[in-house]
């Protein structure tokens, strides 16, 4: 299916991907090489990030959870702490509990230094060398311990 917002010519490689398709794909990922690219993973990260700002929990959780578990493994293991600390937000020790496990496995340093050190973590999921947003300011989003 192609996108409506594409004709033939402007579709230069002439395949049938549309905008949808390409949410799926990890083909438009270009960190690895230190390149900007328009990365849905990247996106939808951040958006996650600011339901968490507006403590939208829920809908913060729906997006961890798409990306864990559709998402390519490199962005998604270090996932695993934010989302146990939204699950024990909305009181679902359970659930909290098996991801902070998977975050000690996944993402050792950070649980260690979270849990262990009860410091703060900085997640950074995407490569950030060479990228032109890295000159702006990081947010700081704190989560309450319960």
């Amino acid at each position: 299916m192609k996108s409506p917002w594409l004709n033939k010519e402007e579709n230069k490689d002439d395949n049938e991907n549309s905008d949808t398709e390409s949410e799926t794909s990890n083909q438009t990922d270009l960190s690895d090489v230190g390149l900007w690219s328009l990365n849905v993973h990247e996106s939808k990260y951040n958006q996650a990030l600011w339901y968490l700002m507006m403590e939208k929990f829920e809908d913060a959780l729906n997006i961890f959870k798409t990306m864990i578990n559709n998402g390519p493994e490199k962005y998604s293991k270090s996932m695993f702490l934010i989302r146990g600390l939204i699950y024990q937000q909305l009181g679902e020790s359970h659930k909290s509990k098996l991801d902070f496990n998977k975050a000690f496995d996944e993402d050792h340093e950070n649980a260690v230094r979270y849990f262990d050190e009860k410091q703060n973590v900085t997640i950074n999921p995407f490569p950030i060398s060479n990228r032109l947003w890295m000159n702006f300011p990081s947010v700081k989003i704190i989560i309450d311990r319960k």
